[in-house]
């Protein structure tokens, strides 16, 4: 029996992963084992038997020989990265840092990579050496991750230099950074293997088979009762609500990957201002959605300026959120994919205007697109008056998982 090994971190791109693996675990015709990067481990552990899934420290005794420089470039970078209050053990940040960072003076040298570092942060890792030796001490036949850089790339690249199969699914759509490097790529539709190919990748297989999370998200928001949920949260009957699911802010280089981040405070001020005037013209209960990579904090001084603008994360998960709103209002987040394969109207901005934008397919029909910030109340209007009018997309009705599963098992 083959062993598939998946790679990914968390949020959406272990969510992906999860729902092929469930679908593995019922099908039992090949193993796999996931190594849930940073934040991943708490989203899935308990949901398979013991020893499926795993951390990067777990595989520390692989690196005895470097084990000394390891922990050493860990400590002193989790002294900078680690929080204390989250869910990743500091043995975990130590991990996966001083490994991460140790391949990088492996491929640069010492020199090269506190310079690289310096200039891209943790955005300069992409551990070949420490994937290629999981991969060989797991004796792994396929190798699946999402399209996410650092580790996830670093496991497709060792894998292909390996000799496995590969299989990157791509969590949105062409336009993406880092571009997959797989053998075998799974797309949710035509348009993004167009998209790939005008860039320049056609070594690969392209498999038009649909996203896992648009499915299970339509799937499960279609069953939930919105009024009900309006009811407990005391909605006034009739009044629209609006969903605002952030994103950490961001500058973009040409090629999507991440340039740097702005302060809270640059765009605090307008995007809240805009969610109050539509709170106050249109009747409408906003309700706030932060991203995991955020904190609440970020958010507090204009939450405590404007008290009608309800945090949702400990009272809704997902679902319900897409269940109980009329419109989704986010940048850059796959939230308004999914809100489109619900029928729910998205509205999509930019956080300066002229800035590149991560995900060009949203800033067109059927999303709702804000050049940057000052056209944000605007869309939000339009987005409210074309709400009763929507209807789910079928994006997620592709039973994405199984045909994933079935592509797996054909290699």
């Amino acid at each position: 029996m083959k062993t598939v090994f998946c790679v990914a971190y968390g949020g959406g791109h272990i969510t992906i992963v999860d729902l092929v693996c469930r679908e593995l675990a019922q099908r039992g015709d090949l193993r796999f084992r996931i190594l849930a990067l940073t934040a991943a481990y708490a989203q899935v552990v308990d949901r398979y038997p013991a020893g499926t899934v795993r951390r990067i420290s777990d595989y520390l005794p692989l690196f005895d020989d470097r084990l000394d420089e390891v922990l050493d470039h860990g400590r002193r970078l989790a002294a900078e990265h680690h929080n204390p209050k989250g869910p990743v053990p500091r043995i975990e940040s130590i991990a996966y840092l001083g490994l991460s960072y140790s391949d990088l003076v492996r491929d640069l040298g010492p020199e090269g990579a506190a310079e690289r570092y310096r200039e891209r942060a943790r955005q300069a890792f992409l551990p070949v050496e420490t994937l290629r030796r999981i991969l060989e001490s797991e004796q792994a036949d396929i190798v699946l991750s999402t399209t996410s850089p650092r580790c996830e790339q670093a496991a497709i690249r060792a894998g292909n230099a390996l000799g496995l199969q590969t299989v990157q699914i791509l969590d949105l759509f062409g336009e993406l950074y880092p571009l997959p490097e797989a053998r075998h790529v799974v797309t949710s539709d035509d348009d993004s293997i167009a998209t790939l190919q005008a860039q320049g990748i056609t070594s690969c297989r392209f498999h038009n088979l649909g996203q896992p999370v648009f499915d299970d998200t339509a799937r499960r928001t279609a069953a939930i009762d919105g009024d009900a949920l309006r009811t407990r949260l005391a909605i006034p009957h009739g009044a629209p609500v609006v969903l605002m699911a952030t994103t950490p802010p961001c500058r973009f280089r040409d090629d999507f990957s991440i340039h740097s981040s702005i302060p809270h405070e640059t765009i605090g001020p307008q995007i809240f201002g805009a969610l109050d005037a539509i709170h106050r013209e249109r009747g409408a209960a906003v309700l706030l959605r932060h991203h995991p990579n955020e904190r609440l904090e970020d958010y507090a001084p204009w939450l405590a300026a404007h008290p009608h603008i309800r945090p949702i994360n400990a009272a809704l998960d997902l679902c319900e959120s897409l269940a109980i709103a009329d419109v989704v209002v986010t940048s850059y987040s796959t939230i308004a994919v999914q809100a489109e394969a619900c029928g729910k109207p998205a509205v999509t901005y930019n956080h300066l205007r002229g800035d590149r934008f991560p995900l060009p397919r949203v800033m067109r029909p059927p999303y709702h697109f804000a050049a940057d910030l000052s056209e944000l109340q605007s869309r939000i209007a339009t987005a409210l008056d074309s709400a009763s009018h929507r209807q789910a997309t079928g994006a997620g009705d592709r039973d994405s998982a199984r045909r994933i599963c079935d592509l797996l098992a054909s290699l």
